[in-house]
């Protein structure tokens, strides 16, 4: 048996001869399939609670509230940076993008509980990624906000005559 979890794909290979090796064929077999462009890795659905915790942080990167944070926050979220520290440092990226940042792109989904999208800003861009606490109600347990900063355009050098 072959299984490939992330494709969403098993192979098995039977047959009736005692200690027959079936890896060659199996190894054929996935070859096959990659080559024929079957094998597509599967991109995990978001869960519900993933997608309300995006909207709810993306809100919290745009305009910061201490009610939303205390809300969404997994006890160890402001036990790993305090919650004043996390608030400047978002404000300070956002403010050095230029502010006015938005969605921007696809929610890229690891798993039911992990994704990361990134903001569009005036002079860049912010990457969001959290992580939910497998619990119940799932809250933020990790939170980490970058920029991505525009890359400077080169200017064209005059043509010498």
């Amino acid at each position: 048996m072959r299984w490939l979890p992330d494709e969403g794909v098993g192979l098995i290979a039977m047959g009736n001869l005692t200690y027959t090796g079936w890896g060659g064929v199996l190894d054929q077999a996935t070859a096959a399939l990659a080559k024929t462009g079957a094998l597509v890795r599967r991109m995990p659905p978001p869960s519900r609670e993933l997608l309300a915790a995006k909207d709810d942080v993306t809100r919290l990167v745009t305009n910061w509230d201490d009610a939303l944070a205390d809300r969404i926050a997994a006890v160890n979220l402001f036990l790993d940076q305090a919650k004043d520290r996390r608030q400047r440092q978002i404000e300070q990226l956002t403010s050095d993008l230029g502010g006015s940042c938005r969605v921007d792109g696809p929610f890229d989904v690891e798993n039911a509980l992990r994704g990361q999208w990134d903001m569009k800003c005036a002079r860049g861009s912010l990457r969001v990624a959290i992580t939910l606490a497998p619990t119940l109600p799932p809250k933020v347990q990790y939170l980490n906000v970058t920029a991505i900063p525009l890359t400077p355009t080169p200017s064209p050098r005059p043509c010498g005559g």
